[in-house]
């Protein structure tokens, strides 16, 4: 809607005239989960870890198979099993994956069934750390909004990111600023996402 175009484009403007500079994580949950998974794993002359990560979140996000989904958020001890199942499926009807997908498959069978999805942000903060040395900052501080369990500033800490605090976004503008650029980061993804 235009009226929400030129809301965009204000708040666009105060973040630029005053001199602000926004850090946006965006990731595949998916991809998030394979890599936690498969992390023992390194690039290799025999395995090219990182190209299977990819391949299989890019395979689970383009198929979007709904038991590994539902492993994913309701039932993670199950996950290993049900991508398996998926990968297999996929091995079946499309001959010309099947190579990277018999890899999978074999780097899975070492893959503990106990694994347990750790929901810790960290990747947020990988991309953020990066960031503050690609341009050159030193000296800054971090105000995370505050959640119920201070999960997302312990990965900021885990990370090593320094001068980092939790605050009520209902308190700092900033949060709130950051918390609409969210939303509507949120939006702009769900809205380029193919209907299934």
């Amino acid at each position: 809607k235009k009226v929400d175009l030129c809301l965009l484009n204000d708040l666009l403007d105060l973040i630029i005239s005053n001199d602000m500079y926004l850090y946006i994580c965006l990731f595949n949950k998916i991809e998030y989960i394979i890599i936690q998974l498969l992390d023992g794993y390194k690039n290799s002359l025999v395995v090219d870890a990182d190209s299977l990560k990819y391949s299989v979140a890019k395979l689970v996000s383009l198929y979007r198979p709904q038991n590994v989904y539902d492993a994913m958020y309701k039932k993670s001890e199950d996950f290993i099993k049900e991508l398996r199942k998926f990968l297999i499926e996929v091995k079946d009807e499309n001959k010309t994956e099947s190579l990277a997908i018999e890899e999978l498959l074999m780097l899975l069978e070492n893959c503990s069934d106990d694994f347990v999805i750790d929901w810790d942000y960290k990747i947020a903060f990988w991309g953020f750390s990066k960031y503050l040395d690609e341009i050159e900052i030193e000296d800054y501080q971090l105000i995370i909004d505050k959640e119920g369990n201070g999960k997302t500033l312990k990965a900021a800490e885990l990370v090593g990111i320094r001068n980092c605090s939790e605050a009520d976004s209902k308190e700092i503008i900033g949060l709130r600023i950051v918390d609409f650029i969210a939303g509507i980061s949120s939006s702009f993804i769900k809205s380029m996402h193919p209907k299934q």
